[in-house]
């Protein structure tokens, strides 16, 4: 008997943090989706679903499903091209650090 509430107890105080795993990022703000119709050329009538979508609480997943594939592909393309930035960025300044820390090690030595 002990053991069977023990898990129920694990079982109900895991399920929160289960959900939390599946979800994505949280939905995209006003200014996240005036970009994307900027950038994508998303219809008024898209972006008016794709806020609707956030708004009912829908996840990022549903409002990108309002696109079409042309729009999608872009996005995409756009996302991989951030990520790309943001490496290089990292590299550079872990490559900065690194200089950085040679040059005032070189100065300790006698």
């Amino acid at each position: 008997m002990k053991y069977g509430v023990t898990l129920l107890l694990l079982a109900v105080m895991s399920a929160p943090l289960a959900a939390l795993a599946k979800d994505e990022k949280p939905p995209m703000t006003d200014e996240q989706l005036n970009k994307m119709q900027k950038r994508l050329e998303l219809t008024d009538e898209q972006l008016s679903e794709m806020r609707k979508i956030r708004d009912d609480g829908g996840t990022n997943k549903a409002i990108r499903a309002v696109m079409n594939d042309e729009q999608k592909a872009q996005a995409q393309e756009m996302k991989k091209q951030r990520k790309e930035n943001s490496e290089k960025k990292a590299k550079g300044e872990k490559k900065a650090k690194g200089e950085k820390k040679a040059k005032s090690n070189s100065g300790d030595q006698i």
